[in-house]
C-alpha cells in the first residue's frame, strides 16, 4: 500500500472502507484520527469517538489544532464520543465477545445518526489485543465489517503495537492486516520506508536487501500494506523457518530498523537496496 492509498481511505474515496493504523506515540494517533475526522466534518458527515479519556483529550485537541474546536463542531456538525472500557463491557456477554451484543450495541450508535454519512473510530479492539485477546479482537473486526453490510460507515482502528517486534511480525500484524482494506504501520511512512531500506542493507547486505524487497513487492502482493511492512514480515518469517541461520535473525533487522527510524534522517554512504 501506498501512502497515497492511505490518503484515498481518508479523503473517503470508499465510503465503507476499514483502515487500522498501527502506532506507538499516541500523539500520532490523535493527528491521523483528526484528520480522519476533520475530513469527514468537511464534507458534512458526523463522527463516531469509542476511545479511552486519554485518547479523547489527544484527539479532541488535535482536532481543535485542524480548526474543529468543540464550538465548531457543535454549531456545524455532530460527533459522539464514547468510553471504550464501558462500550467494550456492554458487548461482552458473561465475559466473551457477543455477536447479537454487538449488533445490538453498535448498531443503536449507528443508526442514531439517522443514515447521516458517518466515521468511526474505535479502539475496542486494541484494548482486547493488549489484554493478550488477539483472537477475539480479530472477531470483532469481522463483526464490524458484517456491519458494513447493512450500514454506511468508514472506520478507522487504532493497534498499539510495536511494529518492530518480530513477534508483532510473527503474531498479530498479518492477522490485522487481513481484516482491514488499508493499514498504515507508521505514521511517517517514507521514515518508516526508509528505516526499514536501511536496516536490511546493514544487516544483509545491498543485493540481499535489493532480493527481499523484489520479492515481497510482486505484483501478487496484498496492496493493503505497504512493502517496508511485508519486508520485515518475509524477514521474520523466513528466519523462523530457519533457525539455524541465527547470525542474521529477524531480530537484527527489526532492531536495526527502529534505531534508524528513531534517529534523524542522515547522508550515507552506503549502497542502496535499489542501486
Amino acid at each position: 500500500m501506498s501512502h497515497s492509498a492511505w490518503d484515498a481511505f481518508v479523503s473517503g474515496d470508499d465510503p465503507n472502507g476499514h483502515g487500522a493504523e498501527i502506532y506507538s506515540d499516541v500523539g500520532e494517533l490523535a493527528e491521523s484520527v483528526a484528520a480522519f475526522l476533520a475530513t469527514g466534518f468537511a464534507a458534512g458527515e458526523a463522527g463516531l469517538v469509542v476511545a479511552t479519556p486519554e485518547h479523547v483529550v489527544g484527539i479532541t485537541a488535535a482536532l481543535a489544532a485542524q480548526g474543529w474546536s468543540a464550538e465548531a463542531i457543535d454549531s456545524s456538525t455532530q460527533l459522539l464520543i464514547c468510553d471504550a472500557e464501558s462500550t467494550l463491557e456492554a458487548i461482552l456477554v458473561d465475559g466473551a465477545l457477543s455477536a447479537e451484543a454487538f449488533e445490538r450495541v453498535a448498531g443503536e450508535l449507528i443508526d442514531g445518526f439517522a443514515g447521516r454519512p458517518l466515521r468511526i473510530f474505535g479502539e475496542i479492539v486494541d484494548l482486547l489485543s493488549r489484554r493478550g485477546r488477539v483472537d477475539e479482537a480479530l472477531a470483532l473486526e469481522a463483526l464490524w465489517n458484517d456491519l458494513q453490510l447493512t450500514r454506511n460507515f468508514s472506520l478507522l482502528c487504532g493497534y498499539g503495537l510495536d511494529i518492530f517486534d518480530p513477534s508483532v511480525q510473527a503474531g498479530p500484524l498479518p492477522s490485522v492486516g487481513r481484516v482491514h482494506s488499508q493499514v498504515l504501520p507508521a505514521h511517517d511512512d517514507a521514515r518508516f520506508r526508509n528505516a526499514v531500506e536501511r536496516a536490511l542493507v546493514d544487516v544483509l547486505g545491498p543485493t540481499k536487501a535489493r532480493d527481499v524487497l523484489y520479492i515481497v513487492g510482486g505484483t501478487m502482493r496484498e496492496k493493503r500494506v505497504p512493502v517496508a511492512q511485508d519486508a520485515l514480515r518475509w524477514v521474520t518469517a523466513t528466519w523462523r523457518r530457519k533457525p539455524s541461520a541465527s547470525s542474521r535473525s529477524p531480530g537484527r533487522s527489526t532492531r536495526a530498523a527502529r534505531r534508524t527510524r528513531s534517529t534523524p534522517e542522515r547522508a550515507s554512504t552506503r549502497q542502496s537496496p535499489g542501486s
